[in-house]
């Protein structure tokens, strides 16, 4: 008799079982490298959307200060020549903002 060096059947199955679940676990550790990449892209963005919009508040709240400085200037003296001047030297600012 010719015996064969051969799995049983059931163990040939849960080899083929064992494979594709390895398979399934590659699959699923590369969707999770790449959700986490995008996450730490996501996160960049808004941590620049944070300062930017922070740059943005700050420059706001300067040019907010000189229409302020300005008003306060045309309505303190009136709008003679003078205060005119005062007022487009305050504003001036806002340019070289």
């Amino acid at each position: 008799m010719n015996k064969k060096n051969t799995m049983p059947s059931y163990l040939v199955e849960l080899e083929h079982e064992l494979a594709a679940a390895l398979r399934k676990v590659d699959e699923q550790r590369e969707l999770l490298r790449l959700c986490k990449e995008e996450n730490n892209e996501k996160h960049k963005d808004i941590i620049w959307g944070m300062d930017e919009r922070a740059k943005l508040m700050e420059r706001i709240k300067r040019l907010d200060d000189i229409i302020h400085r300005a008003s306060c200037e045309f309505f303190r003296d009136g709008s003679d020549c003078q205060t005119a001047s005062g007022m487009l030297t305050i504003l001036e600012e806002g340019r070289k903002l």
